[in-house]
């Protein structure tokens, strides 16, 4: 059933929440940002059908007793039902209501509504069917790609939403190829029949002779004395082969060395001086000269510090008092800046008296005007009477300003009542007969329920005319011309065609297994020659037959022998060619019988195996018999499927194209029979709209002027809806005239009332106010009259008054603070004249300036005096540390000539020269040394005692010969040993002390392991079968209608770029390929992985489309699935989603919010719904 709305009363973070499905949109696009509650509320859809889980995640909010859903459904007959789900173990399903979701209690949901909840499938089928996700669909793009397009695979994971069929098959076979494998030897059956097979050989072989195992006992014991022989003649011949050979290597040592202790000799002599002494030198001398270098330069800064210093001029008493000489520059700087300050402030009180005589005099009487500055402060008004009087004048001003507001706004109300009654007046506006108006009201609901009905008919047009277009492709494809040669031309049966394929199949499969069976006759063949070639490569084979030829030629030759010498026939002319002839048969007949006595084991392998391959030739002779017999049957077969294709009058093709033409003429009667659905429901439109327009026509011109109503009329559906709204909407609007006439002339006459009754209440509450404003008048001596606004201007000139004298009284104390600044910095000028033992100049800017200029100049000398001081005694130090370093280098250098034996510096070059070949010669004597001690271990005396009578011509000699005879004795070690393992191999494989008992042990565990693999084995290849049988029979039951449907999917969604799928059946396995608009058809394995997702989404709306019923209405749960594709591929496969929701609904859950601005511009809005969470 179809969901109309979920109720997610308490589950997940939703609480009292609705999603609304209930509109005429099939594509419902459900939007939320992460954490929203997506997730939750696609688990609910799920929960709500089939039970909340037992241990739901869905409980971070709401307790378990608590959890509870519901929602509202439309079962195919258009009944709507409201069902509830809470938590729980038993009867957690009821009736609810529809309006609210409210579970109604003690209510018992009836079965068919149960089955028609769950569509009759399990939860695990409804979550693979009816439901994908991204990861899904990547997964089964990915399958198809793995897959390279296997059809069977294909169809059957897309019909029922699993995934990784191919990779089952694939793990059935592996496994079972674990088990056996055909030509293989790794296996677990393979490797037991082997091991089986060995065993009987063994157990059969495991039976000899007491005198064969004393004789080769006796063979076996030779064998190995020949062996012992050898190895000790062998290891006597490479003692002395490793003698001669370190004596030729240290023979040109040892004379090296000789040369070397004589060379020795001559410089053992000289001395032998430190490794560095050249780099200590050259350090030594480089470290005198630059000591010399800085020591005359130290000493000349030092003399320059001196010389700086006599010229350095300090005051002492200037430093002692610098602290007071700055405090009186600071106290004097202050004063300089206040000077210009002061005279302006002196100015400022003269001209600030002058002006408060002059304001007092006009403040107060005439007869008051002898009264001071701080007399007139005594007839200022207080602060308290000018708040009092501020706030009367206020007062009086806001009755005054509300008095004339009462009686503009009264002026203002009567005038607009005069307007308003003149107005209704001239208006004259009617108020509607009541049922005429609900008559259009319920004419245009009516006809507005029926939606865009003109957006309707164009979308049913527009599919009639693709449908119609699609079925003409099909035709063309076909290679008909009209529709109804669809019902006449009926083309082969799928059970011929199956029939064709299962003979062709077998015969190819007779095929292939006699080529498999040749192929590995001739690799025995192969085996068999060349064991016949190696056998005849070891020499003359001899067999009792050649033995016998030979025996009786000799026989012959005999006889005419005798009969020549015997019976005394005549001479032959040939008669010593006969005896020589004889004497080479009779030589020849002892030999082959020697050789057959030496090699009988090798003759009779020969014999057995010319016998193998002369029956194998004879094998592949009948094989390639039958071979040739099956590809004429193949010939044959193809043959009649040829004639069956005439015959049908369809053109040659295989049986994959016939089974495709099958398939296209399926889709074509689909196609066919959609146009005809198309274009009944277009009539059926389009009859709608005409009585929609009648009906409402006539409700219009039974509200409108005869004149009005006939010139609108015969305009369209969509137009008479225009003219019924504006309509309806002009009678509200007069209605809503007459109630707002009436309303506003109640509300003008309550506004007159309410401003007369404000006049006056304001002319009473005036009286007060005024007495208490002509006794500030008399206060502040103005006429008794005086307006708010003067006594407001007096009280405010008094203000100013009183503030001018505080300000004036300020400036004159700190005229009286600056003067007595100033006169406090002369003092302080004297006393430190006193202290410095000074006369005070009469300019005391300029003294002071010179004070501080000369502490200044003392300041900086003493400074420098310090300085140069501290530089002098670095100096100073510094000379002594380079004086010490140069005394350092002279005796570094007195060393390394005492040590070298000569005079003077000058010598110490040539000395360092000779004990440098000195070191040389005695590394060159040790290296040589060291290399005698590795080429010998041998005493270097008894080395020079064996070379005394020897050269190195001699001994080449002799290593030569011994390396010749160490490789011939390695020949007949390697012989003997060679015999010594033939004696061996032979003793042990007649020794049948236990070898039967391990024969027979080994026989039974190879066969218990053989008869433990076989069942799983046959378990294994049972399920391949079973499964491969399913994919068939799916693939012959669904290939027609879902690769057609699938096909037009596709092309949506791919914009036209792959215009059809086509099944290639010339193979092993039918395989899908996709057909582009130009160029050949293309493998599932050559698109990419988003072309890959939308062949796989185009198979499970094909598959679900197929699969539709009126019993099975569930809708289509999409969880983002177009998150990885870009806004082109999204916007087609939401055109491919809306064909799909013609026939169901569709649920398309995403957190991307720009895919709802795609959505809203690909889909029409009445196939569109957006919610949010």
């Amino acid at each position: 059933m179809k969901i109309r709305q979920l109720f997610l009363k308490a589950f997940g973070p939703f609480t009292d929440a609705t999603l609304d499905f209930s509109g005429p949109a099939r594509i419902h696009l459900i939007y939320g940002p992460n954490e929203a509650g997506k997730s939750s509320a696609l688990r609910a859809l799920g929960d709500l059908r089939y039970g909340i889980h037992a241990r739901s995640t869905d409980d971070f909010i709401h307790a378990f007793k608590d959890m509870l859903l519901a929602g509202t459904f439309e079962d195919a007959a258009g009944q709507v039902h409201a069902l509830a789900r809470r938590k729980g173990t038993k009867n957690t399903l009821m009736l609810a209501d529809p309006a609210t979701g409210l579970p109604i209690a003690n209510s018992t949901v009836p079965p068919d509504v149960q089955l028609a909840l769950t569509g009759g499938v399990q939860r695990e089928q409804f979550e693979t069917m009816y439901g994908l996700n991204s990861a899904h669909l990547r997964e089964g793009g990915q399958q198809l790609i793995r897959g390279e397009g296997e059809l069977g695979a294909a169809l059957f994971e897309a019909s029922t939403g699993s995934a990784g069929i191919k990779a089952l098959q694939g793990l059935l076979e592996a496994e079972a190829k674990r088990y056996f494998l055909a030509r293989g030897r790794n296996a677990l059956l393979n490797q037991a029949a082997d091991e089986l097979d060995d065993a009987r050989k063994r157990y059969k072989q495991a039976i000899t002779k007491p005198d064969q195992w004393k004789a080769l006992k006796r063979a076996h014991d030779e064998a190995v004395q020949q062996v012992q022989t050898q190895r000790e003649q062998l290891a006597r011949h490479r003692r002395r082969q490793n003698e001669v050979t370190e004596l030729r290597a240290v023979a040109p040592l040892i004379r090296e060395l000789d040369r070397l202790e004589a060379e020795w000799a001559t410089v053992e002599a000289e001395v032998q001086l430190p490794h560095d002494a050249r780099e200590r030198r050259l350090g030594a001398q480089q470290q005198q000269a630059q000591a010399r270098r800085d020591l005359a330069d130290s000493l000349a800064r030092e003399a320059q510090c001196q010389q700086a210093l006599s010229g350095l001029v300090v005051e002492p008493a200037l430093l002692r008092e610098g602290a007071a000489v700055e405090r009186l520059q600071a106290n004097l700087a202050q004063v300089r800046r206040d000077r210009d300050r002061l005279a302006r402030l002196r100015a400022t009180v003269e001209e600030g008296a002058q002006g408060l005589w002059g304001q007092m005099r006009r403040l107060l009487p005439e007869s008051l005007h002898t009264l001071s500055i701080d007399g007139g402060v005594a007839h200022m008004p207080s602060q308290a009477d000018q708040t009092a009087w501020r706030a009367a004048a206020s007062e009086s001003l806001d009755q005054a300003r509300d008095l004339g507001g009462a009686r503009q706004q009264l002026e203002t109300a009567r005038r607009k009542l005069t307007q308003l009654n003149e107005q209704w007046r001239a208006q004259s506006l009617e108020v509607p007969d009541a049922v005429l108006q609900a008559t259009l009201s319920e004419r245009l609901q009516r006809a507005q329920a029926l939606g865009d009905v003109s957006q309707r008919i164009a979308t049913l047009e527009q599919a009639h005319r693709t449908a119609q277009r699609q079925l003409e492709r099909d035709l063309e494809a076909l290679g008909l011309s009209t529709v109804a040669q669809l019902t006449t031309v009926r083309g082969l049966s799928l059970v011929d065609i199956d029939a064709h394929e299962r003979a062709h199949a077998e015969l190819r499969q007779e095929l292939a297994a006699l080529m498999a069976r040749r192929e590995s006759t001739e690799g025995d063949l192969r085996v068999q020659t060349e064991r016949h070639h190696k056998l005849s490569a070891v020499g003359e084979v001899v067999s009792a037959d050649t033995l016998r030829q030979a025996r009786a030629q000799r026989d012959t030759l005999w006889l005419s022998v005798r009969a020549v010498l015997e019976e005394g026939a005549e001479a032959a002319p040939d008669r010593a060619t006969l005896s020589q002839r004889y004497a080479q048969a009779s030589t020849e007949a002892d030999r082959q019988a020697d050789l057959l006595r030496e090699g009988a084991k090798r003759a009779a392998e020969m014999a057995e195996c010319t016998q193998r391959m002369t029956d194998m030739q004879q094998t592949l002779n009948g094989l390639l018999v039958a071979e040739e017999g099956l590809q004429s049957s193949l010939a044959d077969l193809e043959s009649r499927w040829q004639v069956r294709l005439s015959e049908q009058g369809l053109p040659l093709m295989g049986t994959g194209a016939a089974r495709e033409w099958l398939t296209l003429r399926q889709s074509a009667l689909t196609q066919r029979d959609r146009v005809s659905e198309l274009g009944d429901e277009l009539a059926q439109c389009r009859a709608q709209e005409r009585e929609a327009a009648v009906e409402l026509a006539a409700a219009v011109q039974a509200l409108l002027p005869s004149a009005h109503a006939a010139h609108h009329a015969g305009q369209g559906l969509a137009a008479g809806i225009s003219q019924a709204q504006q309509l309806e909407r002009d009678l509200v609007a007069r209605q809503a005239a007459a109630l707002q006439h009436t309303q506003a002339l109640q509300t003008l006459q309550r506004e007159i009332a309410e401003a007369e009754h404000a006049e006056r209440a304001l002319l009473s509450a005036a009286q007060p106010v005024r007495e208490r404003l002509q006794a500030a008048c008399t206060r502040l001596h103005l006429p008794a009259d005086a307006t708010p606004e003067v006594i407001n201007a007096r009280l405010a000139e008094w203000q100013d008054w009183g503030e001018a004298h505080r300000r004036h009284a300020e400036q004159a104390l700190q005229l009286k603070q600056g003067q007595a600044s100033e006169q406090a910095v002369v003092d302080e000028a004297q006393a430190l004249a006193a202290l410095l033992g000074e006369a005070l100049g009469t300019h005391l800017d300029a003294w002071v300036d010179g004070v501080v200029d000369r502490l200044q100049a003392s300041r900086e000398a003493h400074r420098q005096q310090a300085e140069l001081t501290r530089q002098g005694q670095d100096e100073a130090r510094r000379c002594a540390r380079i004086q010490s370093d140069l005394d350092a280098a002279i005796t570094e250098l007195a060393a390394l000539v005492q040590q070298a034996g000569v005079s003077t510096e000058d010598g110490l070059v040539d000395a360092e020269a000779r004990s440098e070949h000195r070191r040389a010669m005695a590394d060159r004597l040790q290296h040589q040394r060291s290399q005698l001690a590795g080429a010998s271990e041998k005493d270097l005396n008894a080395l020079r005692q064996q070379l005394l009578d020897q050269d190195s011509l001699a001994l080449d000699v002799e290593r030569q010969t011994l390396n010749d005879e160490v490789q011939r004795l390695e020949g007949l070690e390697q012989a003997a040993i060679s015999a010594e393992h033939l004696a061996a191999s032979n003793l042990a494989a007649i020794d049948t002390s236990d070898e039967a008992a391990r024969a027979r042990e080994e026989m039974e565990s190879a066969l218990a392991r053989y008869r433990s693999g076989v069942r799983p084995w046959a378990q294994l290849k049972l399920a391949e079968a079973l499964l491969s049988e399913v994919l068939r029979r799916h693939r012959e039951k669904a290939q027609g209608p879902v690769v057609a449907l699938a096909g037009r999917y596709f092309e949506m969604m791919t914009a036209g770029r792959f215009v059809r799928l086509v099944v290639d059946a010339d193979g092993d396995k039918p395989m899908l390929l996709a057909q582009p608009a130009q160029g050949q058809p293309v493998g599932i394995a050559g698109l990419s992985e988003g072309t890959a997702d939308q062949l796989y989404l185009a198979l499970r709306l094909a598959a679900l489309e197929v699969q539709r019923t009126p019993d099975r209405l569930m809708p289509l749960v999409l969880d983002d699935v177009l998150m990885t594709a870009d806004d082109q591929r999204a916007a087609c496969m939401l055109q491919a989603l809306e064909a799909f929701s013609l026939g169901g609904q569709v649920l398309l859950f995403s957190h991307h919010q720009h895919l709802t601005d795609i959505a809203r511009r690909v889909l029409g809005a009445d196939v569109l719904q957006v919610h949010s969470l």
